[in-house]
């Protein structure tokens, strides 16, 4: 997987306020050793231009695209990006796109999609196409939800701003899935949470009137969980289970004060408390001693509480993501 600083960004504007294209621009295709390349267009390239860009993109590995909404341009013709030999990674960010029709147009290996929110929800049994795809991003798009968990290649799921009863919509997907996000929306009940017996990375943030951890804390093959902002939940459940847990990483989340559950994580390595400003060094106290912590970072709002904290728990921090296997 290739991280932001290998991408050499290309970005297509109008060649003038009222242009319906963009221009490229000399320093557009400089010589670069980096490998990937990510193209955000903001309005379609004439042709000649096109041209150009389409020969010089062969250097790279990689390359992604973004589609942007810029001032009265609609995207209702989207043929060019059928003139790339390759696609690797596709984003769109258009709140007025409605020609899902157009996305005929990527290429059937594409590996990763983000759709973002759109106006008109898309309906989502396009997506039927791409069976290489390894990553998908969804915010508030779930007409034909269901085709989702017709991906068979896919590993890692983004679901942001959407309402379900459960995860059951997602079943299919439950020997394969090894990320789970999690966005605001409102999925309250993860209780088969357990069944994805793949799952390796979860993260949860600011779900509306989210409470009970335990289906997460159940699932044994987790090896990294982000919680952040979850306001309603005020426990820890027990972490016994969680036998393959590396990362913790607790965020700005306020309802909790009790992390003596924490000890019971069998081989948890890294830790991490951001932003919990709520806390008073004294919280801490049961983690002192924990038997296979690493790394321990803590964010409780001032210098004066962390460096207590510091001498409480003398691990170092580790600021790098997690990595699972």
């Amino acid at each position: 997987m290739y991280t932001f600083n290998q991408f050499y960004p290309i970005l297509i504007y109008p060649e003038n306020f009222d242009g319906k294209y963009g221009v490229l621009e000399d320093e557009d295709i400089e010589e670069t050793d980096l490998p990937c390349v990510e193209i955000t267009f903001n309005v379609p390239l004439k042709k000649n231009d096109l041209d150009i860009l389409l020969k010089y993109i062969t250097r790279f590995k990689y390359i992604h695209i973004t589609l942007r909404n810029y001032e009265s341009n609609v995207w209702n013709d989207l043929s060019f990006l059928g003139k790339f030999k390759r696609i690797d990674s596709f984003r769109l960010s258009d709140n007025t796109f409605d020609a899902v029709n157009e996305l005929k147009y990527l290429p059937r290996d594409l590996k990763f999609l983000n759709l973002n929110a759109t106006k008109k929800k898309l309906d989502l049994k396009f997506l039927i196409k791409f069976q290489m795809l390894n990553e998908l991003v969804i915010e508030k798009q779930s007409k034909n939800l269901d085709t989702v968990g017709k991906l068979k290649n896919l590993t890692s799921l983004t679901i942001r701003s959407i309402t379900l009863p459960n995860l059951d919509v997602f079943l299919p997907l439950s020997n394969q899935l090894e990320s789970l996000d999690i966005k605001l929306g409102g999925i309250m009940n993860l209780e088969s949470l357990p069944k994805f017996t793949k799952l390796k990375y979860i993260e949860l943030w600011q779900i509306r009137k989210f409470t009970d951890l335990t289906p997460v804390f159940k699932t044994k093959s987790l090896e990294c969980i982000f919680i952040q902002s979850l306001r309603n939940v005020v426990q820890l459940p027990n972490m016994k289970e969680l036998i393959n847990l590396k990362f913790f990483h607790i965020e700005n989340m306020k309802g909790l004060y009790d992390f003596t559950p924490i000890n019971d994580a069998p081989v948890l390595e890294d830790l991490r408390l951001v932003d919990m400003i709520h806390l008073k060094p004294e919280d801490i106290e049961p983690l002192v001693g924990h038997p296979t912590l690493k790394y321990f970072r803590a964010g409780l709002g001032s210098l004066k509480k962390n460096n207590v904290v510091e001498k409480m728990i003398p691990l170092p921090e580790n600021y790098g993501r997690c990595t699972y296997s």
